[in-house]
């Protein structure tokens, strides 16, 4: 049996100074980590020298850059980048101001893990591309330390899957680069 961790990205410049929606390879381009962002990865990063043999990350630029910081500490891991990590598709809010989506976000999405964000994807296709990579990686590995490197909603939507819990948006923000096993 494989043993699972979680990690979110450090913060980048999509979170900071301004929030702003990004899930797509073209607008996630645009958005690195900050020097911040930086700092805390390779931190945090330093914790688990040579602990993990896998690490799955989300194509998305400040995924990648924060799993470089944990593979620089691990460099016999095997280093993955699966597009089923990225961040939830918001649809027409992509590339826009977090604060443009607010209302839809906070009214329209409340407690519907089936309706789809601005378009883009519900809860439930998150969970499932998230969970594939978790059945993907026990197929493949045997008693591995398996870190995935990935965005708020689908670590979320991970997190409670593990935990048996109903999915719902935004019932936490999970910090960045803040290691999380994940235990059923």
């Amino acid at each position: 049996m494989n043993n699972f961790y979680i990690v979110r990205h450090g913060e980048s410049e999509k979170n900071f100074p301004v929030q702003i929606e990004s899930c797509t390879m073209k607008s996630a381009s645009k958005y690195p980590l900050t020097k911040k962002g930086k700092h805390d990865a390779n931190r945090e990063a330093k914790k688990y020298n040579n602990f993990f043999d896998i690490i799955i990350t989300s194509p998305f630029l400040r995924a990648k850059q924060t799993a470089k910081s944990f593979f620089e500490t691990s460099k016999s891991a095997e280093f993955i980048e699966d597009m089923k990590l990225k961040d939830l598709n918001v649809g027409i809010f992509d590339d826009k101001l977090l604060s443009d989506s607010d209302y839809y976000r906070n009214e329209e999405l409340k407690n519907k893990p089936d309706k789809k964000f601005g378009g883009g994807e519900n809860l439930y296709e998150v969970q499932e591309r998230m969970m594939k990579v978790v059945k993907d990686a026990n197929k493949k590995y045997q008693n591995k330390n398996i870190l995935l490197v990935s965005h708020g909603t689908p670590i979320e939507v991970l997190s409670d899957s593990f935990q048996g819990k109903e999915l719902s948006y935004w019932n936490k923000c999970f910090p960045h680069t803040k290691v999380i096993a994940l235990t059923k």
